[in-house]
């Protein structure tokens, strides 16, 4: 069977090798960001799988939850921590969009991408979980550029780390 990759580095080809053919399933995409484009998790949603996907970029947000009605589509990030936190998009290439400060300055000294700062409500893996998944979660994808360490020390339930930014 022929199949149509929409990941960047074919990592939905890679998961096909554990659920071949499988015609339901569960994910949690963070940090989805594309519906479509260098997507994880399109192919499984193709396919009948329902899943979370969490996204701080409004656009990108928007883009998800009219393309993935049957998914939980979340416009907020993930930490180790509940409340807001310093969002820093690059509108010009949203792949480097992060809530990580020292990334974005990187960025912006490396690259020259310029960037906005917004103030995006987080919650934790650990919460969304609980309320999200009712059922066996088949896989978790995490893309959170230089904040993953944050978004799983929250997969405890504990809040730990630093405070609102």
């Amino acid at each position: 069977m022929k199949i149509i990759s929409y990941a960047q580095n074919y990592e939905d080809v890679l998961l096909n090798r554990l659920f071949p053919d499988r015609p339901g399933g569960f994910y949690i995409d963070v940090g989805a960001c594309h519906p479509v484009f260098h997507s994880v998790t399109k192919l499984y949603y193709e396919r009948g799988w329902q899943g979370v996907n969490i996204e701080p970029i409004p656009s990108m947000y928007e883009l998800l939850a009219h393309d993935r009605p049957r998914d939980v589509n979340l416009h907020m990030g993930l930490s180790n921590l509940e409340g807001n936190l310093t969002f820093y998009e690059v509108p010009s290439a949203v792949g480097f969009s992060t809530f990580s400060q020292a990334y974005a300055e990187s960025v912006q000294r490396n690259w020259g991408y310029e960037f906005e700062k917004l103030s995006i409500p987080v919650t934790t893996l650990a919460r969304v979980c609980e309320q999200y998944a009712g059922q066996t979660i088949d896989f978790l994808k995490i893309e959170a550029l230089h904040h993953e360490r944050e978004v799983l020390e929250g997969g405890t339930g504990a809040a730990t780390g630093r405070g609102s930014s």
